[in-house]
């Protein structure tokens, strides 16, 4: 069993873990602030300050542990050379049983209306007992008046402290309003003191990974990705209807020059074991350095767009790390910088794979196992399709790929034949198929 196995668990020579720490710490400003989220996004990180002495003037703030006194506690004491978060509340203040969370009452008088985040917290700190009440089993729990909080922003500041690029500078808001949960615990209210103390003096990074608002203090629509990292700006790039995957702007000079300090190590040698941890880390890692491409692009930097893209396919080849519908925006991007043999060389490594996945499902006689699968292929395999109908102008080619594709429609025929008697679920599955593959065909007709 060892020898057989030993190449599929062999750790050796793998730093993805390394690696995925590096490109957060390494997204940050000097003495920043990052909140992680979870284990994956913290020990990393620990380690690499720790052992490796990668960037120890970072205050890495684990936002689970956060709610606990004593994580508390040593988050207000330097650690290496970073220095302790700005918080005025007191231990006593949120001591174990204490604080542990607060609800929103709404006040009259406070109806619609948006406090400063210093009154907020100022509300939060007082003993008073106006500001509790008394939970159903007899607890003594903190209440607060309004769930619209106003940040102040200190502009010169943010300029001062690198937060913002002097040319955005005209970007910058004067305020942040934010909108909180109707309950909140103590590790939101510790990252609120934060926000209530730091005076835009210190950078604050988020690692990402979860998409709910409280994770990022309810501030997604001011976020700046500087790698991997993002980085809180007083700047509004608002997420409505997009997905977390475009979240955040890009100041595409700055991020560039962080993702040259990355060291990449062994990842693109072949010999390494990738596990589905690896490959889904680098999810983050492709889907940021193509947007990373696409905003140089967009200022007309072909040169520059094209070294980062390459830079990620050569890092990341198409085939070793799966999750192929992040790598769907390759011919697109090679076609529209202008490098039409990559466009292809990355259309027809895509195809290849969706070409050999229709073949083994080919082999099922019955659609019910394979639906959802079998339609995310066919999808995909459109999605690059279009692309090259769209961008590449060379007929012949067009239709060779076409052609490929029909042939592989083809090799479902049985798996529409399917007898008057099979349950009606199936037929269901089965129409909706045919339907997606009729409009598929007509589509390529038209062209």
């Amino acid at each position: 069993m060892g020898f057989q196995n030993w190449d599929d668990h062999d750790r050796a020579d793998r730093y993805i873990a390394q690696l995925n720490a590096q490109t957060y710490l390494e997204s940050c400003d000097p003495n920043a602030i990052i909140f992680t989220i979870g284990d994956n996004d913290t020990f990393p990180l620990w380690y690499m300050q720790q052992i490796e002495g990668v960037r120890r003037d970072i205050k890495i703030i684990n936002t689970s542990l956060f709610a606990t006194d004593w994580y508390i506690d040593q988050m207000k004491k330097k650690t290496y050379d970073a220095d302790p978060i700005p918080s005025k509340l007191q231990h006593h203040q949120y001591k174990y049983g204490t604080l542990d969370i607060a609800y929103h009452f709404p006040h009259p008088k406070l109806k619609d209306s948006v406090i400063p985040i210093k009154s907020f917290m100022d509300w939060i700190a007082t003993d008073h007992e106006a500001t509790y009440f008394e939970s159903p089993s007899g607890l003594k729990e903190k209440l607060f008046p309004t769930t619209r909080i106003r940040i102040p922003v200190n502009k010169e500041n943010a300029l001062k402290y690198g937060i913002v690029a002097p040319k955005d500078a005209n970007k910058m808001l004067d305020y942040i309003d934010i909108n909180i949960d109707e309950a909140i615990t103590k590790n939101r209210i510790l990252m609120l003191d934060i926000l209530n103390n730091f005076d835009w003096k210190r950078p604050i990074y988020f690692t990402g990974g979860a998409g709910a608002d409280e994770e990022y203090i309810w501030l997604k629509d001011y976020l700046q990705l500087d790698g991997m990292a993002y980085k809180l700006v007083p700047i509004r790039t608002p997420i409505a209807g997009r997905s977390m995957f475009d979240m955040g702007r890009i100041d595409p000079e700055k991020m560039y020059n962080n993702v040259k300090n990355w060291d990449w190590k062994t990842i693109n040698n072949g010999e390494i074991y990738l596990d589905e941890q690896a490959k889904r880390n680098a999810i983050s890692l492709r889907n940021n350095l193509m947007r990373l491409s696409e905003e140089f692009l967009i200022k007309g930097d072909t040169a520059t767009a094209k070294e980062v893209l390459d830079l990620s396919i050569h890092k990341m080849p198409i085939k070793d790390f799966g999750h192929y519908s992040i790598s769907l925006g390759y011919p697109e991007l090679y076609y529209r910088i202008g490098d039409k043999n990559k466009a292809r060389q990355t259309a027809e490594t895509l195809l290849d794979i969706f070409n050999q996945q229709l073949e083994h499902y080919s082999t099922y006689d019955d659609i019910a196992y394979i639906a959802d699968d079998l339609e995310t292929t066919i999808f995909m395999y459109q999605n690059i399709m279009a692309q090259i109908r769209r961008f590449d102008n060379d007929m012949t080619y067009k239709k060779t790929i076409e052609e490929m594709f029909n042939s592989k429609l083809f090799l479902l025929n049985h798996l529409i034949q399917m007898p008057e008697e099979e349950k009606q679920q199936e037929l269901q599955m089965l129409d909706s198929l045919e339907m997606m593959q009729q409009k598929l065909l007509d589509s390529i007709s038209a062209e």
